[in-house]
């Protein structure tokens, strides 16, 4: 990051990264370092252990194209993101602007949660909630909402910022967990985790 940016969202995600991998959180990079940019004082980033894979937004369009994946392959990777956020959640994480380009899915099919910074997309949370996300970050409730945007734009292939519509879903399980989360059926993620996952 260069010194136009926020240097609040660098430190923030720096934060993050730390706080998560002390708390040996699944589903993140693990933070290695902050650099500086040689010969550039005021550039300075963070070093992440390096995943092999390209992020699931890529995936999604490309798997559009050549319909790669099925029914069973999409539902593994919505119960590998559930698994991530709620193993987020069990450290009193909530990724504020979580969505399919935020996520890497690497090559043997594990998905990791990246840009831990904070910063909202239009579609992702509520629009009556924008405020209080900016000021306090999101609750347990938000956090179920994004969630469920997420998968939405997984299986839709498109983004929720105009709205989701279930139909558009195929899959009666993803469906189900899609309103749930819409909905606020369940009291947060690890909820949803324990009821489509069977975890404890």
């Amino acid at each position: 990051m260069s010194s136009n940016c926020h240097q609040h969202s660098f430190e923030t995600e720096m934060s993050n990264y730390q706080m998560l991998n002390s708390n040996g959180a699944s589903g993140i990079p693990t933070l290695k370092a902050v650099v500086r940019k040689a010969g550039f004082p005021h550039w300075h980033g963070i070093l992440i252990s390096y995943i092999e894979g390209s992020d699931l937004w890529s995936a999604v369009l490309a798997n559009e194209n050549m319909c790669q994946w099925d029914a069973q392959d999409l539902l593994n990777i919505t119960y590998r993101i559930i698994s991530v956020a709620a193993s987020l959640e069990q450290c009193n994480f909530y990724h504020e602007d979580l969505k399919c380009s935020n996520i890497i899915r690497r090559s043997d099919g594990e998905s990791f949660f990246i840009d831990l910074a904070g910063g909202l997309t239009e579609g992702m949370y509520r629009p009556e909630r924008q405020s209080t996300i900016y000021e306090t970050g999101p609750d347990a409730h938000d956090a179920l909402f994004t969630l469920g945007r997420t998968i939405w734009e997984l299986w839709a292939a498109d983004s929720p910022f105009k709205g989701v519509c279930l139909a558009r879903v195929p899959n009666e399980t993803a469906r189900n967990i899609i309103k749930d989360c819409e909905e606020g059926n369940l009291e947060n993620i690890v909820c949803l985790s324990q009821k489509y996952l069977c975890t404890p």
